[in-house]
């Protein structure tokens, strides 16, 4: 068995062990935060606690729930976050451009969201995003 790969400096690092004639390889990958622009909810839950990071993202409040941000929001009413989510604390969502919320008539849970994803700047840590308002 042979292994050969293509590789350019990434950061990443690769582990190549050989046990009994078998060949297994691993690679560990870092992600970074591009400088200057925003990342998805998605990429922002894979970086190290104490990473400043602005986050592109839905918005989505369940009336009695944690406020998260979302790559992608549902096509139901009121939509729910489909997809990775990312906790935050300390925002405020309705000190957002673009809310919407349901109305007491509406016959649906109450939810509040926002209709375009929006910058929300913070600290990551312990899994969420602390957003100093």
């Amino acid at each position: 068995m042979a292994l050969s790969g293509c590789g350019g400096d990434d950061g990443g690092a690769a582990d190549v062990s050989t046990d009994a004639g078998v060949t297994s390889a691993t690679a560990a990958t870092v992600t970074t935060v591009p400088a200057g622009e925003p990342v998805t909810a998605a990429e922002a839950a894979t970086l190290p606690d104490g990473t400043t990071v602005t986050v592109l993202a839905y918005a989505f409040e369940p009336d009695e729930g944690a406020t998260v941000l979302c790559d992608l929001l549902g096509e139901s009413f009121p939509p729910t976050c489909v997809g990775p989510q990312l906790v935050t604390n300390g925002m405020d969502i309705n000190s957002l451009p673009g809310v919407e919320t349901t109305a007491p008539g509406d016959f649906v849970a109450p939810a509040t969201w926002t209709a375009r994803p929006v910058e929300v700047t913070g600290t990551l840590a312990d899994g969420a995003l602390q957003v100093d308002s």
